[in-house]
């Protein structure tokens, strides 16, 4: 088995479903562990704050995965996940632009709908795009996307130190992320590799 597992980490579609992921997670993450304090840096209060994330986020994500399963019915799964990284790269881009609760919970629960097809969408295109070895395949791009939550948190704070102006410009990195996941996807899309 171990031979056969050459052939499936050989080919670059792999790699780049695993980056996709590695790029989402870090996406996810750091609205996780960091939109709270950001929301709170712009004078709204703690309690609200943490609200938005859980209400907003949350069920934005929830509502999302059970909103799109229907859609990949009839939708290529690329064609998901290029448009969930549009919509990551906007709203997120947005919701770090605000400083009314409203309209932060709004953006914030948008982006978690926008975010909620890509984890599980990748891992099926994982396992449709390697038929043999597919635990193998998949187990890899799911290793690619933990490395993400290690990564992205960490960076985020070392660029932030106790500044929350440079925790907002540190935050930049989810929607630059979501535009990297464009770019993934244009060339999973082209199918160039």
């Amino acid at each position: 088995m171990l031979a056969e597992a050459g052939p499936v980490l050989g080919r670059p579609l792999l790699f780049l479903l695993g980056f996709l992921l590695f790029l989402y997670v870090s996406c996810e993450v750091g609205v996780w562990n960091w939109l709270p304090r950001h929301l709170i840096a712009q004078g709204i209060p703690e309690s609200k704050a943490l609200n938005i994330l859980s209400l907003g986020f949350a069920l934005g994500l929830l509502i999302g995965r059970v909103a799109v399963s229907p859609i990949l019915l009839g939708v290529p799964a690329v064609i998901v996940t290029l448009a969930s990284s549009v919509a990551m790269a906007v709203t997120t881009y947005l919701m770090l632009k605000t400083s009314k609760p409203t309209v932060a919970f709004v953006l914030v629960f948008i982006a978690g709908v926008s975010m909620a097809p890509v984890f599980p969408t990748t891992l099926a295109m994982v396992g449709n795009a390697f038929p043999r070895m597919s635990g193998t395949a998949i187990g890899f791009a799911i290793t690619c996307g933990w490395a993400g939550l290690a990564v992205s948190s960490r960076l985020i704070g070392a660029i932030a130190g106790d500044d929350p102006a440079r925790l907002k410009k540190a935050l930049l990195l989810i929607p630059g992320a979501a535009v990297l996941m464009v770019g993934v996807n244009l060339v999973i899309w082209a199918g160039i590799l």
